[in-house]
């Protein structure tokens, strides 16, 4: 008798587990939230993403990944035991309409390099010009991806996934909602730890450069890095050291500092860390000065004609 007595409330207990877990995660879900009390399994071909409870079930198609948020979905749905519960579909964000405008090249025999960050490279093939069209807002494609890094998922989200690629791992997607003028295609590689991302015409094919490693980001990659110390001041009188000139200007820091600033390119895609020495950087055309103050290079600028000029008139 005890015994029944134990069974019978150790499955009421699982009961108002599964009815209390699956009530906590129906509101977490129509207030935009991951549910907690559930296992997760993620397809990244279909993006098919599924939650699975005591008693409930909660599948999602995602737009890029597992990772975006609920709202992000394109759909989602709710089932508790074999019921469907019916969800908010307000918490969906509206889809945009992303249009791509391409002109293709008639020969082509390689790859270009387009963008490049810590995360991804993204390669044009076959492809004179590409811009967006994001609800009437036209810009080229390198302006759209430096804009968010992550902006070249949503052009993947776009397309239909279509098979793997040649090399039987990486991903194929093509333009099936014709998004773009002429017909497009993206190749996601998923050789060993490389990620790079092709684009290019419907009938691109596979090539021998694709998904290899390129030693070849390092104009998006370079950063001013300057390691000058807290204490470190000029000397009275100090002697202007010249880190540059040209016809019109003069590059110089208000004395010798030069050996604490660097052009560096981190530690990434299987590379170590590089320091170039400033003044070897531009002696040798790796980097421009006004690039590098773009990128926070800070020294003295002197105009050679109105220092002249003043001098004259001493």
């Amino acid at each position: 008798m005890k015994t029944i007595k134990k069974i019978i409330v150790l499955i009421v207990l699982v009961i108002i587990i599964g009815l209390v877990t699956a009530i906590v995660d129906y509101q977490r879900i129509n207030h935009n939230k991951k549910p907690l009390f559930v296992l997760e399994t993620y397809n990244k071909n279909n993006k098919e993403n599924n939650y699975r409870g005591l008693f409930h079930q909660i599948d999602r198609t995602c737009s890029v990944s597992n990772k975006e948020q609920i709202s992000d979905s394109k759909k989602i749905s709710f089932k508790f035991i074999s019921y469907n519960i019916k969800i908010n579909q307000n918490i969906l964000s509206p889809n945009k309409v992303l249009k791509i405008n391409t002109t293709e090249e008639t020969k082509c025999n390689t790859s270009k390099l387009l963008f490049a960050n810590e995360v991804i490279k993204v390669y044009t093939y076959c492809l004179e010009n590409i811009k967006t069209d994001n609800e009437g807002k036209e810009q080229d494609l390198l302006d759209y991806l430096k804009k968010d890094d992550y902006n070249y998922k949503n052009i993947i989200k776009e397309l239909t996934y279509s098979g793997f690629s040649l090399d039987n791992v990486s991903l194929e997607s093509i333009d099936n909602k014709n998004i773009s003028n002429n017909g497009l295609k993206v190749i996601e590689c998923r050789l060993n730890d490389n990620r790079d991302i092709y684009i290019g015409p419907a009938n691109m094919k596979y090539q021998e450069d694709f998904c290899t490693y390129k030693d070849d980001d390092f104009e998006f990659m370079w950063k001013i890095n300057d390691i000058t110390p807290k204490e470190f001041k000029c000397p009275e009188n100090p002697v202007p050291e010249v880190l540059y000139e040209n016809s019109i200007n003069r590059y110089e820091f208000d004395c010798q500092k030069s050996e604490y600033v660097f052009v560096t390119t981190p530690a990434i895609r299987g590379k170590p860390q590089v320091d170039i020495p400033i003044k070897d950087a531009l002696i040798n055309n790796l980097v421009t000065i006004e690039e590098a103050q773009k990128r926070g290079l800070k020294c003295n600028v002197i105009n050679k004609e109105k220092e002249a000029k003043g001098n004259n008139i001493n």
